[in-house]
């Protein structure tokens, strides 16, 4: 029977870890702590690509328990979208071998059997998400892959008696139907009437393409199974608009039965221009950030109003129209085979990128490389304010992917002294006006070379410095002596002596006092170079003289004065006592007193901060 899901969600336990974000599907495939799928998934334009274990890109390496597990909590609690979750489980079912994808499916199944009972199915559109996303992944299950037998067979029966005795509300009662009806389709049946080509051309007749679609996936006869695909073949020729398929409808439906499309032959059919839909390109950026320590560079997405996300990756079919010489009307980038598409259309391989920043999958989907060295970032700054990546049809460029292009201020660079004391090293820097109104730097200390890209309008908040070492601090002082204890007074004796007092104790000693802090270093010499200034070379060259810049180290700070010893303690006085002479009289003798205690050592003199090193000499020359 089905259980019963709590309103509630389990609030995420403290001590999750938080990822660095923006996080790169590079990134990703590197990290090996739990919830980093879904921390990746969760983000705006996260490519579900990385659940493909075969793909070209950076990827998950296996699908484990671990995973399966990762996967439904982050669909469950909301972290991962749905439409991202299931392309994700959905390539990961076709990378996978069978024994990690089949678990998967179980727990699928298991979960969409809570969601359809679901009290909020009704009105909260997050669950109903969350419910059609599972739904469409359980009745597109193909190649073999599905739940195991008794999971389905626990499915259906729940599914059934939950429909018969009216348990579930109307949009989950339409989705119990439909499962019900897909589990009965993989028997040969509907209605309990077996399914044969005179009920398949029945619906061809209705021009019922969903039921079609899924009698192509489900049906047991192979046979069957490639009827129903001619008919939805045969309903899309139908339709078409290109004359070229109506005309020639015998032979399309042979050509898209073999190849799964209907690519057009382009030494046939020359290219003669193509363009991209403006939605690809008109709202997004690129982001480059560097991290010059490492001398590489990470691109990431910049949205409009200025949120940072990872790149998205890009589909072309459908966003890119290509004219061909002979057919009337643009075609695009041929469909997945599952689409059976009769349309005119380009094969995948025969699209490409021409940029470095980019490559294309088998299916023609574009995705960002998502690092770059150094050096690579600096050559694609000095070029444009923009970045155009020409799209290739056939050998030809056609068209071009053109998007902004924004690099990130770095962090300083701050190059110190070795040890305690030692003078900043020397800096080169190097830097030149670029045409596309940045500012590229090369920073040499000894054999190290750092690039850096800023923007110019952000000059003044990048900057180069040597600094010279700290001086060390100073010795503290050593503790004072104690002083000795006083030696104890003389007791009392008959007949008439009485005690005498203890003695003073010894005073302690002063504490010995800190020595100075070491001198700081001086800061290192720089020559600072500045290469076509252009028009406003002095105000850019007043910016840089502020921006790079050699500091002496502090002075260490003077050692602390030693403590002072402790005075020693009095002596105690001698001891009274009693006596009694011979004709029975008693006299008491008094004891002495305590001596009094020594004075305590003061405390030596703390030690004076060193002085500061000098600031080393920025030399400034201008190259035309």
């Amino acid at each position: 029977m089905f259980k019963s899901l709590s309103p509630l969600l389990l609030l995420l336990m403290a001590c999750t870890r938080h990822f660095p974000m923006p996080m790169t599907a590079a990134q990703l495939a590197e990290e090996k702590d739990d919830g980093a799928l879904i921390a990746y998934l969760g983000q705006r334009d996260a490519s579900p690509t990385v659940c493909d274990l075969d793909a070209r890109g950076p990827h998950l390496l296996a699908l484990d328990a671990d995973l399966r597990g990762e996967l439904m909590d982050g669909l469950s609690d909301g972290r991962i979208p749905p439409s991202i979750w299931r392309d994700c489980v959905d390539r990961l079912m076709k990378s996978a071998d069978r024994q990690s994808a089949v678990p998967l499916f179980d727990a699928v199944a298991r979960s969409y059997e809570i969601a359809l009972t679901d009290p909020r199915v009704e009105y909260d559109d997050k669950v109903q998400k969350r419910l059609a996303a599972m739904h469409a992944l359980l009745l597109d299950r193909r190649n073999g892959v599905a739940p195991h037998s008794e999971v389905m067979v626990r499915l259906f029966a729940d599914v059934s008696e939950a429909v018969d005795s009216h348990r579930l509300d109307t949009l989950a009662t339409r989705y119990a139907t439909e499962l019900m009806s897909d589990v009965e389709m993989e028997r040969g049946t509907r209605g309990g009437q077996p399914v044969d080509v005179a009920m398949l051309e029945r619906l061809f007749g209705a021009g019922d393409e969903p039921a079609l679609r899924r009698y192509a996936l489900r049906l047991p006869d192979s046979m069957l199974r490639s009827d129903a695909q001619r008919r939805v073949i045969r309903l899309h020729i139908r339709t078409s608009p290109f004359p070229q398929v109506r005309e020639n409808a015998g032979a399309v439906e042979e050509t898209v039965m073999r190849e799964g499309s209907n690519p057009v032959a382009l030494r046939a059919h020359h290219p003669l221009r193509a363009w991209i839909d403006s939605a690809v390109t008109s709202d997004r950026g690129i982001r480059i950030r560097q991290d010059l320590r490492r001398g590489t560079a990470t691109l990431l997405g910049d949205a409009k109003g200025g949120a940072v996300s990872v790149l998205p990756q890009l589909t072309l079919r459908g966003a890119l129209h290509i004219e061909l010489e002979g057919i009337d009307g643009p075609v695009t980038v041929c469909a997945p085979r599952e689409e059976l598409d009769p349309s005119p259309c380009v094969r995948a391989r025969e699209v490409g990128i021409d940029s470095p920043l980019m490559f294309a999958d088998a299916d023609g989907t574009l995705h960002f490389v998502e690092h770059l060295f150094a050096r690579d970032a600096a050559a694609i700054a000095a070029n444009a304010r923009r970045v155009s990546m020409p799209v290739v049809v056939d050998g030809q460029r056609l068209t071009a992917l053109d998007w902004e292009l924004q690099f990130e201020t770095p962090e300083d660079l701050v190059f110190g002294g070795g040890t305690v004391g030692d003078d900043g090293p020397d800096v080169d820097v190097r830097v030149e006006a670029l045409t596309t109104d940045r500012l590229s730097y090369i920073v040499k200390r000894g054999a190290e070379e750092y690039h850096a890209i800023v923007e110019r309008p952000h000059a003044r908040d990048f900057h180069v410095t040597s600094r010279g070492s700290d001086g060390s601090r100073g010795l503290d002082g050593s503790a004072g002596g104690h002083g000795g204890a006083g030696p104890a007074g003389i007791s009392a004796s008959c007949p008439s002596s009485e005690g005498t007092n203890g003695g003073r104790g010894g005073d302690g000693n002063a504490g010995g006092d800190g020595s100075n802090g070491g001198a700081g270093g001086r800061g290192g010499q720089i020559l600072l170079e500045l290469v076509s200034g252009g028009p406003n070379r002095d105000a850019l060259l007043g910016i840089l003289r502020g921006a790079v810049s050699s500091k002496g180290g502090s002075g260490g700070a003077g050692g602390s004065g030693g403590t002072g010893g402790r005075g020693g303690v009095g002596g105690t006085g001698g001891s009274g006592t009693m006596c009694t002479d011979s004709g029975g009289h008693v006299t008491v003798l008094s004891g002495g007193g305590s001596g009094l205690n020594g004075s305590d050592g003061r405390n030596g003199y703390a030690g004076s901060t060193g002085s500061n090193g000098d600031d080393g000499r920025v030399t400034v020359r201008v190259i035309e």
